[in-house]
């Protein structure tokens, strides 16, 4: 019987729009075939396979031909319902499944197909048995217990288990402490493997009888094991499964289309879950895995610094002498100290003194920070220029260097504590992860005091006696919806780790979260967090799309315009921003939707419509 196919091309610059071929062969979507495109033969996958009568129609209308494809490479390269997760969730996005594809599959693999083996045919999925989503919120040590247990009694039904983590980093800690004693059947993988250990492992994978474990960061998900039962989620709520460039997706909401389609139990774990993961448990949709930890517990002193004085001046000392007093009596004690700081450079954010606004990066507009050799630096783009400079707007001299940035802090250390080994974790002193994980184990073996940013954190995984927060009042005043959220979830995870003090240093002591993240109380932050998003509109009540245009002022304002006009129906908020490249204009218009009706078919062909100038994102991760 003649097929229809759609194949999306695995080579080249093509993964945008599908191609239709037909076939005689028995083919299933997931299988790679060998086609011609423009007189070359490439490397495709086949997405959907229907029959010739149901597509005749649109054949006739057509103004092309179907083509013969060449060859089966490979039946099954990917699962059909891999494929069928892609098609929903490039759907969801408004993006193509080819630009899906290309993001979900490790590049290893793409770029090497013809060394692939070929996974076992797909026994019949039964219909009757219904995927289920819990959630598992507790500190990371319980959640390895938890997991562990899990795997035990998954291995023990012939299933297989995949963990999923947001970075290389907490890959690697997960598989040290799950692959005792089934270390010949876990699998630790992510982009930072080697293209030839890749290969090996993906094929020891798929050849391998015994149920394995799999620990991978989220593109390994393409891997066809037939006998995947559990698929786990952990630190559900890391920005970092979102995609940063296109297509936007998140690769948490592919996951979890996935699992259900291949009658998988998702578990969504982590110290503290998303707002919008604890709303959807509230309302019924997640079960529980274990019991919900709704308050956050540490054998560590925690308080908050109160370091506002009246008399003080606007540059305030990087660190207050009540917390230099405990740094001192910590080191006399031989203890590990860890300050964090948000961000790096001297001072997060330079002002004008008259006429109060921000000094801006000449090249992309967003606030540039102060380092050491008097040098702006912007973290957005790395423009870099001289800070011996007048205020941009009001040629005032006055510039005033604001907030406390983590050299900033290692500098004052150093004055006082000149003896003491001081290291740094920053992309200013360690620009890669392996010279990041030097210097960790080298404060870890020998002692003294880490000052680092959010790098830091996500590779600090061993508990120290001693974390002391020096410097958050600068993001805290991020004009951004999720920003206590944000630094609330960054908190209870510095607190879980401090063994004897955790210490919040601040001139804003009233923050209301502040009092819940010294408590620890999860549910309390979550209850007023959730009153103000459902105040403003905000996730998870409503869906957010922005579609931004960056170019030249008049470019930018003439297809606002028109914009406005296409979307009239759905009442665009319009507004000006930053974070643009050397002399742009920038202009984004959100959409809030109903999430219960999305994706709504008359908006999603309107977006599908708007010229490539256009950046579409559903559920951003900013609105700024």
């Amino acid at each position: 019987m003649m097929k229809a196919i759609e194949v999306i091309p695995l080579e080249g610059n093509i993964f945008r729009d599908s191609l239709s071929y037909f076939t005689a062969k028995p083919v299933m979507p997931g299988a790679m075939i060998e086609i011609t495109v423009r007189q070359k033969k490439v490397k495709a996958l086949v997405v959907a396979v229907r029959e010739v009568a149901e597509v005749k129609s649109k054949l006739r209308r057509a103004n092309f031909s179907l083509k013969k494809i060449e060859k089966i490479e490979n039946e099954n390269l990917l699962r059909p319902e891999f494929i069928e997760a892609v098609t929903q969730t490039a759907t969801y996005y408004a993006g193509y499944a080819g630009q899906i594809l290309k993001n979900l599959i490790p590049k290893a693999i793409l770029e090497n197909l013809e060394a692939v083996t070929s996974a076992e045919s797909a026994p019949k999925t039964n219909l009757s048995v219904k995927s289920e989503c819990l959630v598992l919120q507790q500190p990371l040590e319980e959640r390895l217990v938890f997991y562990k247990s899990l795997v035990r009694e998954e291995f023990a039904r012939s299933h297989s288990v995949f963990i999923i983590c947001p970075t290389t980093t907490q890959v690697q800690y997960l598989k040290k402490i799950l692959d005792r004693g089934i270390k010949e059947y876990t699998y630790a993988l992510s982009g930072t493997l080697p293209v030839k250990k890749t290969l090996e492992a993906w094929n020891q994978i798929l050849n391998e009888k015994h149920p394995v474990l799999i620990i991978a960061t989220p593109s390994f998900l393409a891997l066809p094991r037939h006998d995947l039962k559990t698929i786990i989620i952990d630190d559900e709520g890391a920005e970092s499964y979102k995609s940063l460039k296109r297509p936007y997706f998140s690769f948490r909401y592919f996951t979890e289309n996935l699992s259900q389609l291949i009658k998988a139990k998702l578990i969504l774990g982590a110290d503290v879950l998303s707002i919008e993961t604890m709303y959807a448990f509230e309302l019924g949709k997640y079960q529980n895995a274990a019991t919900v930890k709704n308050r956050a517990f540490t054998t560590a002193h925690s308080t908050v610094l109160d370091i506002k004085s009246r008399t003080e001046s606007p540059q305030v000392q990087a660190l207050n002498e009540k917390l230099l007093k405990k740094i001192s009596e910590a080191l006399a004690n031989n203890e590990k100290i860890f300050i964090w700081s948000a961000r790096r450079g001297l001072a997060p954010i330079v002002v004008c003194q008259d006429c109060g606004r921000a000094v801006l990066c000449l090249k992309c507009l967003m606030p540039v920070t102060l380092h050491r050799e008097n040098i702006f630096i912007c973290h957005h783009c790395h423009e870099t220029r001289s800070s011996a400079e007048f205020c941009g707007y009001c040629q005032s001299w006055n510039l005033l260097p604001l907030g406390i940035g983590a050299e900033k802090v290692a500098d004052r250390l150093k004055e006082v504590f000149p003896t003491t080994s001081i290291l740094q974790i920053d992309s200013d002193h360690t620009p890669n992860r392996k010279e990041a994980q030097t210097t960790l184990e080298k404060f870890l073996t020998s002692g003294g005091i880490l000052v680092g940013t959010e790098m830091a954190v996500g590779l600090l995984q061993t508990k120290v006696e001693n974390i002391f927060i020096a410097s958050l009042d600068a993001i805290m005043s991020l004009p951004e919806f999720k920003i206590s959220e944000k630094v609330f979830t960054t908190l209870l995870k510095l607190r879980a780790l401090a063994i004897r003090q955790f210490i919040i240093q601040t001139r804003n002591p009233d923050w209301p979260f502040f009092e819940l993240a010294i408590s620890g109380n999860i549910m309390e932050f979550y209850r007023q967090e959730i009153r103000d998003r459902e105040r403003f509109d905000y996730p998870p009540f409503k869906l957010l799309i922005k579609i931004s245009r960056h170019g030249t002022q008049t470019e930018v304002l003439a297809d606002v315009r028109r914009l406005e006009k296409v979307l009239k129906d759905y009442n665009p908020d319009i507004f000006e921003s930053t974070g643009g490249v050397a002399g742009e204009y920038v202009a984004h218009a959100i959409i809030k939707q109903d999430p219960k009706t999305w994706p709504e078919k008359n908006l999603l062909t309107l977006l599908y419509a708007l010229p490539p100038v256009f950046r579409i994102e559903v559920d951003p991760q900013t609105l700024l």
